[in-house]
């Protein structure tokens, strides 16, 4: 992958999806009624200020990942000099190799399939979230249209967590309900 800022900030503000989503912007907008609701019945505007709170840690937050995704590429790549990462996939692990413009080797790093934090098959793009901070982007120029499908099926091969593909992720604290339903479960019940 060769080394473009774009796609490093496209790369590096996905990632927040983790952290912040439809969800979340239900429940704001949910507090913001609730808030609005009591403000107008009652006079009450705690909930408003509760709401202003949240508004402004998400604000600082969002600067926040705003900020690293822009100077994170300056860190990662300019002042390293790293012009092109060599992708090497093994049975248990990959290995990021970091070039400079003349293809001489920098550093390489050793990332096992089961540490992995997040990959996400875009219809464009892969991302590999190794951790919070390293990360890495395929693009369609890298590889072929039959390449990009092998590679998928090599990544779900190796990769055994189907949680790994998912951005977010769904903590179930109650157990799951049975579904309440007019026919009986059992069919020998019936007789």
């Amino acid at each position: 992958m060769n080394a473009d800022k774009k796609a490093y900030f496209k790369c590096s503000m996905y990632y927040m999806r983790k952290y912040f989503g439809l969800r979340e912007i239900i429940l704001l907008s949910i507090l913001l009624g609730i808030g609005l609701a009591l403000l107008f019945t009652s006079g009450t505007f705690f909930i408003l200020i509760l709401f202003g709170v949240c508004v402004l840690i998400i604000g600082f937050a969002f600067v926040l990942f705003l900020w690293t995704a822009i100077s994170g590429y300056k860190v990662d790549y300019e002042k390293l000099g790293i012009e092109k990462k060599v992708l090497r996939f093994g049975e248990e692990s990959f290995e990021a190799i970091s070039l400079d413009k003349y293809g001489k080797e920098l550093y390489k790093e050793t990332h096992f399939y089961d540490k992995l934090d997040k990959i996400s098959i875009r219809k464009n793009v892969i991302y590999i979230y190794a951790q919070v901070s390293v990360f890495y982007y395929i693009t369609p120029e890298s590889l072929s249209d039959s390449e990009r499908k092998e590679f998928v099926d090599l990544l779900h091969e190796r990769v055994r967590s189907e949680d790994t593909f998912k951005i977010k992720k769904t903590y179930r604290i109650y157990p799951k309900k049975k579904k309440i339903t007019l026919e009986p479960e059992n069919m020998d019940e019936k007789k």
